[in-house]
């Protein structure tokens, strides 16, 4: 099976914030979940998968998902509704390779030179959030926050990208003291009107439910 570039970002675009890319026997797993609040988007991806690899329609599960959380400095375990999609090929194997070539998701920049603006947004969509909040003086500000959560040299990697390939600056930033080694990207209205105008006309075409992101 021959993957087109527009193909080939649609699969990182989908895997690199909340997917994720598994091997089991021979074939290569796609896997998606989502909250159960968000299953238009995720049915929205299933339509991607479908895109690329075509044959039967790919369905959106419903379940419930176990996790575990702190209450009162006690460990409790909580089930919460999700939805979910999976796809399994046996011509993926270049995905998972890209995306975890020790065993472990990394972004590289042969990951992010594949990423057109729809995949941009997806990882986005994954990942980012508007921090909306009053400063010292009173007045409203607006922070984008993109949690990657990932090592510096990936959160330079990314300010880099972005920087170079669309003109948009990010700053680097440690979520808090509890995550030591990982980081997370910032940045303000000025540079964010400048991110946000590669993927608003996507959000609102095809995934209008996360506009609010």
């Amino acid at each position: 099976m021959k993957f087109t570039k527009k193909d080939k970002s649609i699969l990182i675009g989908l895997s690199i914030g909340d997917g994720y890319v598994g091997i089991d026997n021979n074939s290569t797993v796609i896997k998606i979940a989502h909250s159960a609040k968000q299953k238009d988007y995720c049915v929205f991806k299933a339509k991607l998968l479908h895109s690329v690899f075509g044959g039967n329609t790919i369905k959106v599960h419903d379940c419930l998902a176990t996790y575990s959380t702190f209450v009162n400095n006690s460990k409790i375990k909580k089930t919460t509704p999700i939805v979910w999609v999976q796809k399994k090929s046996i011509h993926c194997k270049w995905l998972r390779d890209l995306l975890y070539p020790e065993g472990k998701k990394r972004i590289t920049d042969a990951v992010l030179n594949e990423l057109d603006p729809l995949a941009i947004a997806i990882w986005w969509l994954d990942d980012g959030n508007i921090d909306i909040r009053k400063s010292g003086s009173g007045s409203w500000c607006a922070t984008l926050r993109w949690n990657t959560f990932c090592t510096k040299e990936e959160a330079l990697t990314i300010q880099r990208y972005f920087e170079t390939i669309w003109d948009v600056k990010w700053n680097i930033v440690m979520p808090d003291k509890r995550s030591p080694n990982k980081y997370n990207l910032h940045c303000g209205k000025l540079e964010g009107e400048k991110f946000l105008s590669i993927i608003r006309n996507i959000v609102i075409d095809k995934i209008p439910t996360m506009s609010y992101k």
